[in-house]
C-alpha cells in the first residue's frame, strides 16, 4: 500500500467512528456524558476536520498542509464560547489522535506550542 494509501484508510476510519455520541469514550475518561447538542457538536468538528483532511489527502498535499489545517479547525473549535475545559480536552485529544494516527509529527510541535501560548484549554 502506497503512504496515500494507508492516509486514506486510516482517515475513514476516524470518518465512520461515532467517537462523542456514545457513552464509552466519556465513561473512558470518568466524564458523564455532556448534554445535546454538546455531542453533536464535537461530532461536527471532528467530522468536518477529517473531511478537510480527506480532500487534502486526495489532493496530495503534505505534512506541513495537513498540518495546517488541522491547527485552523482546532483554533475555529476552541472558541470560549463553545465548549467547556473537559469537552475541549476531549476534543483536542481526539484531534491529536488524529495527526498521530496520520503520523504527522509536526502537529505535536504546533499543539504544544498552542497549549502554552493559550494556558492549556481554557
Amino acid at each position: 500500500m502506497t503512504s496515500r494509501t494507508i492516509t486514506l484508510s486510516r482517515l475513514y476510519v476516524w470518518n465512520n467512528r461515532a467517537y462523542f455520541s456514545g457513552t464509552e469514550a466519556w465513561k473512558e475518561r470518568g466524564l458523564n456524558r455532556s448534554p445535546d447538542p454538546v455531542p453533536y457538536l464535537l461530532t461536527s468538528c471532528k467530522d468536518s476536520l477529517v473531511k478537510a483532511l480527506l480532500e487534502g489527502a486526495v489532493a496530495g498535499l503534505g505534512e506541513t498542509e495537513m498540518c495546517a489545517i488541522i491547527v485552523e479547525h482546532w483554533s475555529r473549535a476552541m472558541k470560549p464560547a463553545h465548549f467547556d475545559t473537559e469537552e475541549r480536552e476531549f476534543l483536542g485529544d481526539c484531534f491529536f489522535q488524529i495527526a498521530a494516527s496520520l503520523e504527522l509529527s509536526s502537529f505535536e510541535a504546533e499543539f504544544a506550542r498552542w497549549c502554552v501560548e493559550k494556558g492549556g484549554y481554557s
